[in-house]
């Protein structure tokens, strides 16, 4: 099973586009946006006919949906968030820690647009970084997970 994970596309129209071509080229079985825009989501999701799992981040103004999601792939638990919530920014030591407490396997996050792919224990963090506005020395990208029964790989794909 693939899942390709996104976020930080911010309503941009190229990375939306390159989206597409990632859609067509990993022919993923679902897919995940760790929010900034939700919206862009949504349009994801009808453009695909991929089904997803979508969190709002801090710039999704006026969106009510939950802006975390817990689900299982392949024996693993899974936690969606943007990350602000739990400062992100300042490293990645505050979202482990949530993670653990909450006994993920698999911790998807955003809001740094940086990429970001480190086991920890048992715990594997993947932030998929942005195609819209890539910061901290990253470059454009998403990442495609691979799932086999109690098994995950993260790769995180450069976009040139």
């Amino acid at each position: 099973m693939k899942l390709l994970v996104c976020g930080d596309t911010h309503g941009d129209r190229r990375a939306l586009e390159l989206l597409l071509e990632a859609f067509g080229r990993h022919s993923p079985d679902l897919f995940a946006h760790t929010g900034d825009y939700y919206r862009d989501y949504l349009w994801l999701q009808q453009q695909t006919g991929v089904n997803g799992y979508g969190v709002p981040g801090n710039c999704d103004y006026g969106v009510m949906e939950d802006d975390e999601l817990l689900f299982e792939l392949e024996g693993l638990q899974f936690w969606l968030v943007h990350g602000h919530q739990h400062r992100v920014k300042r490293g990645p030591e505050r979202l482990a820690k949530a993670a653990r407490k909450k006994k993920v396997d698999v911790l998807l996050f955003g809001h740094t647009h940086a990429t970001f792919v480190e086991k920890r224990d048992k715990l594997l963090m993947v932030n998929p970084g942005s195609l819209y506005w890539p910061r901290g020395g990253s470059d454009p990208s998403y990442a495609v997970i691979t799932l086999s029964p109690g098994n995950a790989q993260a790769e995180i794909i450069i976009v040139e």
